[in-house]
């Protein structure tokens, strides 16, 4: 599914950040422990921080703060920075052609809950149903969480920074981030 569908967004500017008992989106996301987002370098920080809100809002009937929320849902978020970027309306357009308000590094739950620690480039294709490694680690997550070593065995360590670095990394003939 699209994560458009799956927080039940409509294609009409809704600009809502609340999912209704009534909308066929509030089941999978007030169960939802896992969200697994490709492409996420194509969201928007707005349209981005609106999703998580819809997801959030599905799941005050834990008197949970937005904190609590994060703490229980392990979101992943996968994608090629330096390929779509969103379409950037504003005029604080950079080199890359998107401005940090636009871009997703720019959005709140980024900058506050994904230090650069936990930012992982992948060090193998992710991409492949015959990889039996991603297979089998895809197949674990409904069991339970993965615990940070798992997690750390399957995206590696690799945290580049620098321009130069990323440069660098992505003239190996293997490298995928």
């Amino acid at each position: 599914m699209t994560v458009d569908r799956v927080v039940g967004l409509s294609r009409h500017n809704d600009n809502s950040t609340t999912i209704f008992s009534q909308n066929k989106a509030f089941p999978l996301n007030k169960g939802g422990d896992v969200y697994i987002i490709d492409e996420a370098f194509m969201l928007s920080r707005p349209k981005f921080d609106q999703i998580l809100l819809r997801m959030f809002s599905c799941t005050q009937d834990r008197n949970w703060e937005f904190e609590d929320f994060i703490q229980q849902k392990l979101i992943i978020l996968v994608g090629d920075r330096d390929q779509l970027q969103p379409i950037c309306f504003c005029r604080n357009k950079t080199e890359a052609g998107s401005c940090k308000d636009c871009s997703l590094e720019g959005s709140t739950f980024i900058q506050n809950y994904c230090p650069t620690g936990n930012r992982h480039t992948l060090h193998r294709s992710m991409r492949h149903s015959e990889d039996p490694e991603f297979a089998a680690f895809v197949q674990s997550i409904p069991a339970g969480f993965p615990n940070e070593k798992t997690i750390y065995n399957m995206f590696g360590d690799l945290v580049l920074q620098s321009q130069s670095e990323w440069l660098a990394f992505m003239a190996q003939p293997d490298a995928i981030s």
